[in-house]
């Protein structure tokens, strides 16, 4: 058995994009095929220029925009497009040095680097426009970026709900000796664009690291985790 756990260092963990997934993309269109709706793209901006990064799903393109201090969502399907800006936090406070566009469940969102700080500044739901869950739109998911941006698995604004991963004795479970324990990966907003992920953590060097399992990123209001080789479960 491990002894009690004490208190030796406090850390909140950002990265939109999961460590290990990122590749960079240049300008144009890009082919992010994912296992689940947890994709990001993120773009450093140079100058004042309109920017704006992208998701095609399905016939839908969701897109977000910065034009001056403005930040937007426009939803375009065929000839239709549509606008989606927040009155009260739509406008930047500083000049932002980042822009990222996340989809996180059926989420949208819209974020600027703001100060060294992420701030969402637009965000929509999308469960209405498009099924987020379906394996072969997400298996054909593609990016937009007007410039050169990184592309990857959506990552997290924070960890909670720290659980040790042990068997059904109690022991807990290490991996060429460390410990492993799940969390819940903040998203851009409540728990619905939240999921689940494991981490490691070396005993001996407190401070967990990159999460290290091949897990499907579970949406949070299931609880559920599976590795791509467990068989499902009734």
């Amino acid at each position: 058995m491990l002894p009690r756990f004490e208190i030796v260092r406090r850390l909140r963990p950002v990265s939109l994009v999961r460590p290990g997934s990122g590749r960079p993309v240049e300008r144009g269109v890009h082919a992010l095929p994912m296992p689940a709706p947890y994709a990001v793209v993120v773009m450093r901006l140079a100058d004042d220029s309109p920017a704006s990064l992208a998701f095609h799903l399905g016939e839908h393109r969701l897109a977000g925009h910065l034009d001056g201090p403005q930040a937007e969502l426009r939803v375009t399907q065929g000839d239709t497009t549509t606008s989606h800006r927040s009155r009260r936090h739509g406008r930047c406070a500083v000049r932002p040095s980042q822009l990222a566009l996340t989809l996180t469940g059926s989420h949208v969102t819209l974020l600027l680097e703001e100060d060294g700080t992420w701030v969402a500044r637009a965000r929509l739901d999308v469960t209405d426009l498009v099924d987020v869950h379906d394996a072969a739109l997400l298996a054909a998911l593609r990016v937009e970026c007007s410039s050169a941006a990184t592309a990857g698995a959506f990552g997290q604004l924070g960890l909670r709900d720290i659980r040790l991963v042990t068997s059904r004795d109690g022991t807990p479970v290490r991996s060429s000796g460390q410990l492993l324990f799940s969390a819940t990966s903040a998203g851009p907003g409540f728990f619905d664009t939240a999921h689940t992920s494991v981490w490691s953590l070396d005993p001996g060097s407190p401070g967990p690291r990159a999460p290290q399992r091949p897990v499907l990123p579970a949406p949070r209001p299931t609880g559920r985790v599976r590795r791509p080789r467990d068989p499902p479960r009734p």
